[in-house]
């Protein structure tokens, strides 16, 4: 197979399979790894960190998730007065999803707050790392932005699926 026809094959094998060319590249890279390790979870070494926290005005239930290109996952819950801290795994298939999804929802360059001019509700952060650099972006829960519940929704679908191990105080 000549050179042309192979690249043919690979954009259409990565479209059909709903990726970038450089997410099937680095699934397939990642496939041919004999030993799973932090660098092959992330997609080409960019998003390295993803994060989700509810929290509100009052006292209130808050929670916290943080998922980790290495395959962990951490969930902080503030049932106040407690704190309570899970650990966790999450599938690195569920990680490459979610952080194509943040760069193809342009997650990067979205504005950093989504507020009304007065708030005393309850809030979600989405926070990402990506080449070192961290990404914050609140919205106030009656503030509506399709891309960013999107993003949460699939956060959440992700965190439902980790089998979560309280952690040793």
């Amino acid at each position: 197979m000549n050179h042309l026809a192979l690249k043919i094959c690979i954009a259409v094998l990565a479209f059909a399979l709903g990726l970038t060319v450089a997410g099937l590249w680095s699934r397939l890279m990642w496939l041919n790894t004999p030993e799973q390790s932090s660098a092959t979870y992330n997609i080409n070494g960019r998003v390295s960190e993803i994060g989700l926290e509810h929290s509100c005005y009052l006292r209130c239930l808050s929670d916290r998730v943080v998922l980790r290109s290495d395959g962990t996952a951490e969930r902080m819950t503030d049932d106040y007065p407690d704190k309570v801290l899970y650990r966790g795994r999450v599938k690195a298939e569920d990680f490459f999803r979610l952080a194509e999804m943040l760069e193809a929802r342009e997650f990067f360059s979205l504005d950093e707050k989504y507020f009304p001019v007065t708030t005393h509700s309850s809030d979600v952060m989405i926070n990402a790392v990506r080449d070192g650099e961290r990404k914050t972006v609140w919205r106030e829960m009656s503030m509506r932005n399709a891309q960013t519940e999107e993003i949460e929704a699939t956060i959440e679908e992700i965190v439902r699926r980790v089998e979560w191990i309280r952690a040793e105080k």
